[in-house]
């Protein structure tokens, strides 16, 4: 019988062993920047342009629009999308001060797998949740992107290039393995 409910099995004990996202609720915390902080969500007035999102005192602050009741979560995927277009840029110009890296569009996704990627076009793309992790989380993937601009390939010549912009990697490659699945909400 166990045989035949194997897949079964293993399906479930993996939903068990998986961690669930958090919620954005009003009281409940969140990743940003590798620290966990506060999140205060307010229901603003039918007088609201939009919903907003600040960041203050190590804490954030979403202020939904009645028409987004129920999408804290929505609200809170813009603005760390916005703050990862922002973050990632910065660490392009300082790993690449003298753009020797040129590249074509910069793309800000929330991928479930991908932490970043790099097209032959020469495009970069990077996961918005990387602005959830420590800040050298990020400026390794940073690095690592920047690397397959020269390098479309994991060779020996792309880890030395990777290792030239960043250094030793084996830290937030550990990091990544150890803590990614925290890098969500819904």
């Amino acid at each position: 019988m166990l045989r035949s409910k194997a897949a079964w099995v293993l399906e479930h004990i993996e939903q068990i062993t998986t961690p669930t996202a958090p919620a954005i609720r009003d009281g409940g915390t969140v990743l940003f920047r590798g620290e966990e902080i506060p999140v205060h969500v307010t229901h603003l007035g039918a007088e609201a342009e939009a919903s907003t999102v600040s960041y203050r005192n190590n804490e954030v602050f979403i202020g939904l629009h009645p028409s987004h009741r129920d999408m804290a979560g929505h609200v809170f995927e813009q603005w760390i999308r916005a703050n990862a277009r922002n973050l990632i840029r910065r660490e392009i110009a300082s790993l690449d001060p003298e753009r020797r890296f040129p590249y074509d569009r910069l793309y800000i996704r929330n991928q479930q797998t991908k932490w970043g990627s790099c097209s032959s076009r020469r495009n970069l793309s990077f996961n918005c949740r990387l602005v959830m992790a420590p800040p050298f989380v990020l400026r390794y993937i940073v690095a690592h992107e920047l690397a397959h601009l020269k390098e479309l390939n994991h060779s020996r010549s792309f880890w030395e290039l990777v290792e030239s912009l960043y250094g030793d990697y084996s830290e937030p490659e550990r990091w990544l393995k150890e803590n990614g699945a925290l890098l969500a909400w819904r």
